[in-house]
């Protein structure tokens, strides 16, 4: 029952990814070259039922692509065939709207005004100025001031982290419900903290503390 349930919820969201991706990328900014309009919270209603339906068409047809991403492989011929297809759209279409949204311009990236400002960033880099005293003295500064950084860094984590280790391990938290509740806290909250991008962190401590060696910290 439980991995029914699985392949039902995942069916259902491969149909509204593919609702989206196809209406949202591919009608407007792939085939019209047009900005999508913004997103609204009730725009997700015709995808949720598209979503829906695409699950109940497949489930109903036993072509089940999330069924077969679960391990599931009792359909065969054209009903293997048809999920494995639908794998191979949601790679194409996951690959094309990556490209859409990133804006990867190839042509632009060797034209010739970004070439030469390539070029000029890469020779300031293979020829520095050592005859500039100030700039080799800061640099230096730099380096010595980023070692300490990682060092009062690693130093001051490793406690707390000894300590939250213990509190986050499951066979050492799961004997009774306070612990297994301070364990599922704890693990929410560190899955949180580590699924945001180091920079944007540096963002958050330079507007706390200043800009600085400390926030870097």
């Amino acid at each position: 029952m439980k991995k029914v349930l699985q392949a039902v919820v995942l069916d259902v969201l491969i149909g509204v990814y593919l609702a989206m991706t196809l209406h949202r990328v591919f009608w407007y900014q792939v085939i019209f070259s047009t900005e999508a309009p913004p997103f609204m919270w009730w725009h997700f209603a015709p995808y949720a039922a598209i979503g829906a339906a695409f699950a109940a068409i497949v489930a109903f047809a036993g072509m089940s692509p999330a069924r077969r991403v679960l391990g599931d492989r009792s359909a065969t011929g054209f009903r293997a065939s048809f999920s494995e297809h639908i794998g191979w759209i949601l790679i194409m279409v996951t690959f094309v709207t990556g490209w859409v949204v990133s804006r990867v311009n190839i042509a632009d990236l060797f034209s010739e005004q970004r070439l030469e400002a390539a070029g000029r960033l890469f020779r300031d880099l293979l020829n520095p100025d050592f005859a500039n005293t100030q700039l080799l003295s800061d640099t230096i500064t730099s380096i010595v001031e980023t070692m300490y950084i990682a060092f009062m860094a690693t130093a001051l984590a490793l406690p707390i982290s000894f300590v939250l280790a213990f509190l986050s391990a499951r066979n050492v938290m799961s004997h009774n419900v306070a612990t297994r509740s301070v364990y599922t806290v704890l693990r929410v909250v560190t899955n949180f903290t580590r699924s945001i991008e180091p920079l944007v962190w540096a963002v958050i401590f330079t507007v706390w503390v200043k800009v600085g060696p400390f926030p870097g910290m």
